[in-house]
């Protein structure tokens, strides 16, 4: 018998983690997954081991928005729309998501604000905002000072300050940015840390090599696999150069692991 709160409590932010990690560099127009393919760049040249200024333009810019789908064994459980608003080195980032399965469902909203710093070649979360409505309902408003190392959380009216001085702390969208940073850097061993509702959680992600995936709607792809390791195991992430290191495929492996990929997206450079 699945516990269906157990379940739902897992499923409802953790499956949304890998979606934060998707940008691209794709025409200015909506496109469908039907005729994406024949906008796809030629692969981009990157592989630095630190970014000036108009490496990170080419890399993180313009505002774009994407439309995502997840699956459990082939079948459609919920979707997520996700939206970059970028101005020079800060962007603001808005996602929104639902979920239903075993007859319960999930709302999830989030609003983040993020800047790049050239000095330190590195993303920082200055503030996000958190709502999940259904099980785990909740709301949550943090800050972040002292580069990253301090933050302020406000959860469902209750202040709660946290430090950590081994790096800066991020919400999920900073850290699907600085995780595809290392990426483009070749960083191997990448460890991130991320201001959760009531605790700091530590990730660590290992590059495991190049693998030929076969995807909807993208076909066969070489894409980069990248596991989680330590406490949190359980995400395999699917990256392609081809695609500017964009994540095209997410897996939480489990009792019935869920699986998100990308559809739809649309891109305005101005």
């Amino acid at each position: 018998m699945i516990n269906k709160k157990k379940f739902m409590m897992r499923f409802t932010p953790q499956l949304l983690l890998p979606l934060v990690f998707l940008l691209s560099f794709l025409c200015s127009s909506a496109l469908s997954a039907q005729n994406l393919t024949e906008y796809l760049p030629t692969k981009v040249d990157v592989n630095y081991s630190s970014l000036n200024t108009r490496q990170f333009k080419q890399l993180f810019q313009c505002n774009k928005t994407y439309k995502y789908k997840i699956t459990i064994g082939g079948i459609n459980v919920g979707i997520l729309k996700r939206t970059i608003q970028w101005h020079d080195n800060e962007a603001r980032v808005t996602s929104t998501g639902k979920a239903k399965i075993l007859g319960i469902g999930s709302n999830y909203k989030q609003v983040s604000l993020l800047h790049w710093s050239p000095k330190y070649d590195r993303f920082y979360t200055d503030s996000f905002s958190q709502t999940i409505k259904g099980l785990d309902a909740r709301e949550m408003v943090a800050k972040m000072t002292s580069n990253g190392t301090l933050s302020s959380v406000v959860l469902n009216d209750e202040t709660t300050q946290y430090e950590n001085i081994k790096a800066p702390l991020y919400d999920l969208d900073t850290l699907g940015e600085q995780l595809r940073l290392e990426l483009i850097k070749g960083t191997k061993n990448i460890s991130l840390f991320r201001q959760a509702s009531e605790k700091i959680k530590h990730y660590h992600f290992k590059v495991v090599g190049k693998e030929t995936i076969t995807i909807e709607p993208w076909g066969q792809i070489e894409a980069i696999r990248v596991n989680e390791v330590g406490d949190y195991d359980n995400t395999v992430l699917w990256f392609s150069p081809l695609h500017d290191f964009q994540l095209v495929k997410a897996k939480l492996d489990g009792f019935i692991s869920p699986t998100v990929v990308l559809n739809e997206f649309n891109k305005q450079c101005i």
